[in-house]
């Protein structure tokens, strides 16, 4: 004989929920953008990053990765 309470039916369903995502999971590729800038004046370095978080992109990535390098 099996039991179960009021609470555990739920439980249950989020967990099934939970596996069925993690089964359709299907990773994708991104990037994410940094930039340490030196101030020569007061010889300090500081991290700018992207305020969007990840890129999914790769040739956007690198068109403002090279804007940063100053190469466009």
């Amino acid at each position: 004989m099996l039991t179960y309470g009021p609470c555990q039916t739920p439980t249950l369903s989020f967990c099934v929920d939970q596996a069925e995502r993690i089964k359709k999971f299907i990773p994708e590729s991104f990037w994410s953008l940094k930039a340490v800038c030196e101030d020569t004046k007061y010889k300090e370095n500081f991290t700018l990053k992207w305020s969007r978080g990840k890129v999914y992109d790769r040739q956007s990535a690198k068109v403002i990765f090279d804007m940063l390098k100053g190469e466009t």
